[in-house]
């Protein structure tokens, strides 16, 4: 029997080096070519140390960016997303990648307003990406904290103004009155790709090419590149708006709604002064989200750091007014009846019928005992009743219970009135879906009178599309 000659084996090991040498060669080449790879161009620059400014984007919509393939990626589609809340609203940032690679950018708020979005990117030498982690977002300096190219967090790092020097780039847009308006970004979403978004929720729509300004640290010094873009949604002109006399009044549904005046908090909010009445609801059971629009047509959502464009002292004021369901006076026929009750602190003499639509929707069981109370910040609320509500139902049913109906609250007739009365709290749930079917739990709380022997109808709300209202005024300045 012949030994094999060990030596045989090395030609076989030295392919194997050198094709792993050339893969790995191939891929860092090929990842420079995919930098250099010629995208549509929409604007270009150059900083006086030779960093290139490319423009590749620049667009009016909730989403703002694209998707593209330069090269293939064997890494799986993933999403990720970091978020930061402001007064007045939440703002968040959202990107989505497709294969690994950054494919889109989208900033939204309560009102989900289009923006103006810019997409670019910063080449150095050979093609070399820069990359930046920190923006500014209203008036605020964020710092973007990654794993990879994984979003984990988002920190404020306090007040921050124009070419800070905390501030590694900046974005502007012109202002329609020869300045600047510093934009939300960059956002770098992904180092690899090396794209940065920057975003702002007015400009002007008069004219044909938008100036943009990036300015970046270079040393002790800021320098900036501008460019024109087409703008979008130009028009040569728009029609200017006509401001009402204040107060003026509006009647949506059952709602008066006021607005008194709209203030200018020193420009760094815009703040109108509305009320709201209803024939029978409290104050309390009601709630106002706000907006407003330019003659451009821009949304300025009412947000602290958003505000119109300098010079456009007259807004549309466009709001809606909605009920706060645990608190608001229901009329029967908004409400679907699950069960009718006569109520007594005895078990035993407690009545407890389920409605014949609660069974078919598959509610099997309602149970009332006397509540135990909560406390709601300085509020001790004393219960009277815990409801709970357990049922089966197929998951199309589901779905169109969660899509019609405010099952997390409780509504109770008392006698033959028509209105609700009482406050209700969800105190907790569950559900569980399981071979087309979903068993479900609910445990909500309610607190009004009840005296004994009293008759009740209990049910859970319909939901009731908000009332819109709109008015034209022109802002007060800030003294």
């Amino acid at each position: 029997m012949s030994i094999p000659n060990r030596t045989s084996l090395w030609p076989a090991v030295l392919l194997v080096i050198g094709l792993l040498a050339c893969w790995i060669a191939w891929r860092q080449v090929e990842s420079l070519v995919a930098n250099s790879k010629s995208l549509p161009i929409l604007a270009s620059g150059f900083f006086s140390d030779g960093v290139r400014l490319e423009v590749y984007d620049a667009a009016l919509g909730g989403e703002t960016g694209f998707s593209r393939h330069t090269r293939p990626n064997l890494v799986p589609s993933v999403s990720n997303g970091a978020s930061q809340g402001y007064e007045g609203g939440e703002l968040s940032f959202e990107t989505r990648f497709e294969d690994g690679q950054f494919a889109s950018f989208a900033l939204s708020n309560q009102w989900q307003t289009p923006m103006l979005g810019i997409v670019f990117r910063l080449l150095g030498a050979d093609n070399r990406l820069l990359s930046t982690d920190r923006f500014h977002s209203l008036g605020e300096l964020l710092q973007i904290t990654r794993s990879g190219s994984r979003f984990i967090k988002l920190s404020g790092l306090g007040d921050i103004h124009p070419h800070e020097e905390r501030l590694d780039w900046s974005v502007e847009v012109e202002d329609g009155r020869a300045g600047w308006l510093l934009m939300v970004g960059p956002i770098v979403a992904d180092s690899e790709d090396g794209r940065a978004i920057a975003v702002c929720h007015v400009y002007p729509r008069d004219r044909e090419k938008l100036r943009i300004r990036i300015s970046r640290k270079k040393g002790v010094e800021r320098e900036s590149v501008e460019v024109a873009v087409p703008t979008p949604g130009f028009m040569p002109s728009f029609a200017t708006l006509s401001p009402e006399s204040l107060p003026t009044v509006r009647n949506t549904g059952d709602y008066e709604v006021t607005l008194r005046e709209i203030n200018d908090l020193g420009g760094w909010l815009v703040d109108p002064k509305i009320e709201v009445r209803h024939p029978v609801a409290a104050s309390d059971a009601f709630s106002i989200a706000m907006k407003f629009e330019d003659r451009f047509g821009n949304v300025i959502p009412h947000m602290k750091g958003m505000m119109p464009l300098p010079g456009d002292n007259v807004l549309r004021v466009v709001g809606e007014v909605h009920r706060v369901p645990a608190l608001f006076p229901f009329l029967e026929s908004e409400v679907e009846i699950i069960a009718e009750v006569i109520w007594s602190t005895d078990q035993n003499r407690r009545q407890i019928l389920l409605t014949e639509s609660a069974k078919a929707r598959g509610i099997e069981s309602l149970v009332l005992t006397p509540g135990s109370g909560v406390k709601e910040g300085r509020r001790q609320l004393p219960w009277q009743l815990d409801v709970q509500v357990r049922g089966t139902m197929s998951e199309a049913d589901w779905n169109a219970w969660e899509r019609d109906m405010d099952r997390h609250v409780i509504c109770v007739f008392r006698g033959g009135e028509e209105r609700a009365r009482g406050e209700s709290r969800s105190k907790g749930g569950n559900w569980r879906k399981q071979k087309g079917r979903v068993d479900f739990a609910f445990d909500v709380g309610w607190t009004g009178e009840l005296a004994e022997g009293m008759s009740l109808r209990i049910g859970n709300p319909r939901k009731i599309p908000p009332e819109g209202f709109s008015f034209q005024a022109a802002i007060k300045s800030a003294k």
